[in-house]
């Protein structure tokens, strides 16, 4: 008896603990299938966890970086990250979590959404996003391009008033190439790319509204500074 007991919670244990982990390079999108059918674009340089044993008693997925989520019907589904935690029946939806900016977009259904620092949630419809605040408050909006699928899904990189050192950042992970720039930069970016062009197109037309130069250094590191130096 004492044996088994042991073996049972030798068994509930692995279950309870054992994880599967997907970790993505810069430059690389891959596509995730979880126990119940779910399934999960996940994007450049991200992390993604769960427990496939302990799946039907916790749908849970642990995430840094970003990824698109198609959920079947079941019990709550749940995707955490430093930041927050966004929670779900069935539906569709983006989690951005890299460093400190956070941001949850619905496609379908709708979504709760969870500030970790606070005790305070909002509920999202479909074509609605929260973005998580410096004061930690969530502030929600509606999706600048409403679609099925946020554009990195469908090859493309969209900005709207995005820092454009945030810009840059998306670049270099979709690329895998490291990018320099000024020490302040306060200029902002709305528009798009797609990915199927060079990353020398895309670099002569992000910097040219704003008077930018780049080259070309060793390996794949790129030198952005003003025209006028």
């Amino acid at each position: 008896l004492a044996a088994s007991l042991v073996l049972l919670l030798s068994v509930a244990s692995f279950m309870r603990f054992y994880a599967v982990n997907v970790d993505t390079p810069v430059g690389v999108h891959t596509s995730v299938n979880l126990p119940d059918g779910s399934g999960v674009e996940v994007n450049a340089s991200t992390s993604l966890r769960y427990h496939p044993y302990w799946w039907f008693l916790s749908r849970k997925v642990e995430l840094e970086g970003e990824a698109f989520f198609t959920v079947e019907k079941g019990r709550k589904f749940r995707v955490v990250s430093a930041l927050g935690t966004t929670e779900v029946l069935g539906t569709t939806f983006n989690v951005f979590a890299r460093g400190e900016n956070y941001q949850v977009s619905c496609h379908t259904g709708s979504v709760r959404v969870s500030a970790a620092a606070k005790d305070f949630s909002v509920i999202l419809s479909p074509n609605e996003q929260a973005k998580l605040e410096d004061s930690g408050d969530l502030m929600v909006s509606p999706l600048d391009s409403p679609a099925q699928a946020p554009g990195w899904t469908r090859n493309l990189i969209m900005f709207s008033s995005a820092p454009l050192r945030l810009v840059f950042d998306e670049i270099e992970r979709q690329y895998g190439i490291v990018i320099e720039t000024p020490a302040e930069m306060q200029q902002v970016y709305s528009g798009n790319f797609s990915l199927d062009q060079s990353v020398e197109n895309i670099l002569s037309l992000l910097c040219l509204p704003f008077d930018l130069t780049y080259e070309r250094q060793t390996g794949n590191s790129y030198l952005v500074y003003p025209s006028e130096d």
